[in-house]
This record gives structure tokens, C-alpha cells and sequence, in this order.
């Protein structure tokens, strides 16, 4: 090569760092392709918040305490953070989605947050639970998370405008990082929703919910398609504006405020009727279906220990006193209150009164 065609040590180190530069720049764009964007932290945060905080009522029905499940934050993680926050033990929802949405989530409750709710559940108070989950307490957070995540998957129908429905929920426990949760999504890449988890006085802690990053991209982008599309269709609604009448009808662009006419809008006063409650034609069909009634005298709470010591002639005292009215429950359900009377050589019970209607969908929930 002859000098004037052979390139200086300058021109040399140029090239070799426009060359980096190239690279540096697609690796930026190849993380940026594989990340999280802002708008879509922000859309998968509000998915969060409209989903669980609907939830959070569900919750405070079964526990009978005030929930919060509030403030979430979204980042990007991976399956070995998962396991390794909070030391490993928590106890896993696992939620796989079945009409609606193709994919799948999981919840993480710590360790200690989750015993307090299984004893909320059972009946007790929820504080200073040091005993390890048995399969009792597993069954009881199974059906609190069943409708946590049923009313989430609810919540989630208004905002795809799409019916959403998932499967019956797995929940696991596990005790250390090394521990993994039968079912749940965790390879490669997720995006982390955490919330702050508030049960009455007992709980101050942290929910997480770890979804695929494919799965929360897409799930970000039908949400995104969704608004847009209710926007278009509000767009392509009449204008209710005041404006001038004329031959070809309203037109409210352009006219000054001041020139607007406001008036009061008339209504057609209909002839009162007097409101009769429909009974079905076919009602008839239903009644020799059987139901059980059940007459509940009282309830106690006793010890393992105290039950394995029971013997022929023990006595145990109930929550109810003499005289007291006695719960009447079709199918397991409270309907009424009685007392109990003698016929013949037969008890029986008296109906002194009747739950009210509001109670009784209070019972059902």
C-alpha cells in the first residue's frame, strides 16, 4: 500500500471507536426492545391498583377486618429475585388464566403475613401465630386467595372488556430461596407489582405479584388498545352542546357562551302504578326441591387436649345463654331465629324472627 494511500494512527483509532460506538448504541436499543418502558410500568400499575383494590374488599369480608391493598410499584426482576426476597419464605398463589387472557401470575404473601390471615380465617385473632401452616391453614388461605384472585379476574373484565375467567388457584409454601413453587411462571425475566398490604392493626407489609415480561407486555398493550378504543368510540358520539336550532339541526361550535341558551329540561310525569312484586310463572317447578334446616343451639371452642380428654358424662358449656334464641340456617345458611319448644315427645322450634334481607346477603358472601 503506498503512503498516500495508508491510513494515519489517528484515523486508525477513529474508525475503532465509531465502530464501538455502533455497538454500544444496538446494545442500548437490543435492552430497550427487552425492557420495560415507562408507559408501560405506569399502565401495568394501574391494572394493579383497579384489580386488587377491588380485591381488598373481598379480603376484608372474610377477615372481618379493614384491607388495604394500595401504592404499587412496578419493576423489572428476575426468577431468582423472586425466591430470594424476604429470605425465601412465602407462600405462593399461583394463577393461571383460563378465558379471556393467555397467561399466568403469581402472588407472593410472606411467611408470617400469610399465618395471620389463615387464623383470621379460622376464627382466631391473628396475632403472635408461631405454628407452622398444616394443611388446615393451607386450605383456608386456599379459599381467601380463591376469591381474592376471582375478584382481581373480575376487575380485570371491565378493563379488557372481555369476559376473563382463571383457573382454581394453587397455593404453596416455601421456606427458603432454594425452594420453588410447584406452577408458578418463573423463568427468565419478570416484571414485579408490589403493593403495600395493610389487615387492620395486624398486617403492615408488602403483596407482590410476579408476571412474565412477555406476559405483562402484552397485558400492558390490550389494556392500552382498550382505552384507545373507548376513546375513539366517546369521539364518535353526538356533541350534546347548546347552540342554535336550525333547518339542518343543532350546531353548537363557535357560538359564545354568553349567546348559549341554558334551560331546564322537561320530563313526562308518568301515572303513578302501584308496584307489584313478579313471581315467577315457573316457581312451582322448584318446590319440591329439599332443603336442610338446621337448629343451632349453641357453639364452644375447646383444645385438642381438652377434646382427646373428653369422657362419658363431660359437659360443655356453650356461647348461648338460657332462654337465649336459638339460629335457624337453611343449607347452611342463617335465615332465622326461634325457640325451642316441646311437641308431644318431640322437640321443635318456634320462628321468632326473620333475618332481614340485607343479613342474609351479608351471610352469603
Amino acid at each position: 500500500m503506498s503512503d498516500e494511500k495508508r491510513l494515519s494512527q489517528e484515523e486508525i483509532e477513529a474508525l475503532l471507536h465509531a465502530a464501538d460506538g455502533d455497538r454500544s448504541l444496538e446494545g442500548q436499543g437490543q435492552a430497550a426492545e427487552t425492557g420495560l418502558q415507562d408507559a408501560e410500568r405506569q399502565t401495568l400499575g394501574e391494572i394493579g391498583t383497579i384489580s386488587f383494590g377491588a380485591a381488598a374488599g373481598t379480603l376484608a369480608a372474610l377477615l372481618k377486618q379493614p384491607v388495604e391493598i394500595t401504592e404499587p410499584t412496578v419493576r423489572l426482576s428476575s426468577s431468582e429475585e423472586a425466591y430470594q426476597v424476604d429470605g425465601g419464605a412465602k407462600v405462593w398463589t399461583s394463577v393461571q388464566f383460563k378465558d379471556g387472557l393467555h397467561g399466568s401470575y403469581a402472588l407472593a404473601m410472606k411467611l408470617q403475613d400469610a399465618k395471620a390471615v389463615a387464623d383470621l380465617m379460622l376464627g382466631g385473632t391473628g396475632v403472635d401465630v408461631t405454628s407452622d401452616l398444616n394443611e388446615l391453614h393451607l386450605s383456608a388461605l386456599s379459599e381467601a386467595m380463591n376469591q381474592v384472585v376471582g375478584t382481581a379476574a373480575t376487575a380485570m373484565s371491565s378493563i379488557f372488556h372481555r369476559p376473563i375467567r382463571i383457573h382454581p388457584p394453587r397455593v404453596t409454601e416455601t421456606s427458603d430461596a432454594a425452594g420453588a413453587a410447584p406452577g408458578a411462571p418463573f423463568e427468565g425475566q419478570l416484571v414485579c407489582v408490589s403493593f403495600r398490604f395493610k389487615v387492620g392493626s395486624l398486617i403492615d407489609s408488602t403483596l407482590s405479584q410476579w408476571i412474565p415480561l412477555a406476559f405483562a407486555r402484552e397485558l400492558a398493550q390490550l389494556a392500552r388498545t382498550a382505552g384507545s378504543s373507548d376513546d375513539s368510540t366517546a369521539a364518535q358520539r353526538p356533541r350534546q352542546t347548546a347552540g342554535v336550532e336550525t333547518s339542518a339541526g343543532i350546531r353548537g361550535e363557535g357560538v359564545p357562551s354568553s349567546e348559549r341558551v341554558v334551560q331546564r329540561p322537561e320530563f313526562v310525569e308518568f301515572p303513578s302504578q302501584k308496584r307489584v312484586n313478579p313471581t315467577p310463572a315457573n316457581l312451582s317447578l322448584l318446590y319440591d326441591v329439599p332443603l336442610q334446616v338446621t337448629v343451632e343451639l349453641g357453639r364452644t371452642k375447646r383444645s385438642i387436649k381438652e377434646i382427646l380428654e373428653l369422657t362419658t358424662g363431660s359437659i360443655l358449656e356453650l356461647d348461648k345463654l338460657a332462654g337465649e334464641p336459638v339460629d335457624i340456617y337453611v343449607n347452611q345458611k342463617r335465615v332465622a331465629l326461634g325457640e325451642v319448644v316441646v311437641i308431644d315427645e318431640n322437640f321443635g322450634v318456634r320462628v321468632t324472627d326473620i333475618i332481614s334481607p340485607a343479613e342474609r346477603m351479608r351471610n352469603l358472601q
